[in-house]
């Protein structure tokens, strides 16, 4: 029997380093941390942006103007992290961010937090998922 008539396979040959993944934490401190891959993308000058209804972080080319972030990639924005948590969210959070083709923006969407310890068995933490998707259960108790 010939497999390849009956199926229709893509090969992935190249293996994905999820430490190249462009990523932005902000914690209880205030600091707002850039991953390295994304710093690496960064121009020198940048602009932060959250869209609390969204939940959603963008950062910007300053183009001149704006952050000037230090080699290290910490910076403090108490003004963020305030921002972030007048949604709900419990601080740290951290963000997968994507280059929005159309706007050149970064722009971030929250990674899930994941419950620690043994008994967790891989869940997510369902606090930070109900604030998350809470316009999504909004609409479904509303239909």
């Amino acid at each position: 029997m010939n497999i390849q008539s009956k199926n229709n396979f893509l090969w992935f040959r190249d293996k994905e380093d999820r430490r190249r993944a462009l990523r932005v934490s902000v914690g209880l401190d205030g600091k707002l941390r850039l991953g390295k891959p994304l710093r690496q993308l960064l121009p020198a000058y940048i602009l932060v942006g959250f869209d609390p209804r969204a939940k959603a972080l963008a950062i910007a080319d300053g183009h001149g103007a704006g952050i000037g972030w230090p080699k290290c990639g910490t910076l403090t924005l108490q003004a963020l992290s305030a921002q972030i948590s007048s949604t709900g969210l419990r601080l740290p959070v951290s963000f997968h961010l994507t280059r929005d083709e159309q706007t050149g923006y970064f722009l971030g969407r929250v990674i899930p937090r994941g419950l620690r310890g043994g008994e967790a068995g891989g869940q997510y933490d369902m606090e930070q998922l109900m604030v998350l998707y809470q316009h999504i259960l909004e609409k479904a108790v509303h239909s």
